[in-house]
């Protein structure tokens, strides 16, 4: 999500950028960072040198996938915080990484960055959750329930995580 509580701001964190899209990729000789054009200037401004802007969308630019295999050698483990990577994300770098032989990937435990962050990390926020109206949400939740239960045979499954 682009709105994200204080204490899941990690991109922020660890590279300045404050964008609401971007995708920080750091080894142990890089540190990239792969945004689109409404963030060019902002990301150059907000980053400093240690940080390569990487134009996504312009010629001749990898994707952040095929960055990470390019860069690393054969056999390396990329460590994911698998709460924060979507599963299509997932599929697809684990299927660059498998075709190029460059390694794995490995669900890391702990967010590193939440470890640099350290004490200075902001805590969660404490709020209510609460039940979103149905008049805002245009259904209700057992409606949408049902809906997604009705996808179910289409999709020959029997649940959804």
């Amino acid at each position: 999500s682009e709105y994200v509580a204080a204490c899941d701001e990690r991109r922020p964190f660890i590279s300045g950028f404050d964008g609401s899209a971007g995708c920080a990729v750091i080894t142990l000789d890089a540190a990239s960072m792969f945004t689109d054009g409404r963030y060019f200037l902002q990301a150059r401004q907000q980053m400093d040198d240690n940080w390569t802007l990487m134009k996504r969308g312009l010629p001749g630019v990898p994707t952040w996938q095929e960055y990470l295999t390019d860069h690393l050698p054969a056999g390396t483990r990329v460590g994911i915080d698998p709460t924060l990577l979507s599963s299509a994300e997932g599929i697809s770098l684990k299927k660059t990484l498998n075709a190029r032989g460059n390694g794995d990937l490995v669900a890391i435990e702990e967010n590193l960055v939440d470890i640099v962050w350290g004490s200075q990390r902001p805590p969660r926020p404490q709020d209510k959750v609460f039940i979103h109206d149905a008049k805002y949400a245009g259904e209700s939740h057992a409606d949408k329930i049902t809906r997604v239960r009705a996808g179910f045979e289409s999709l020959d499954t029997d649940g959804l995580v």
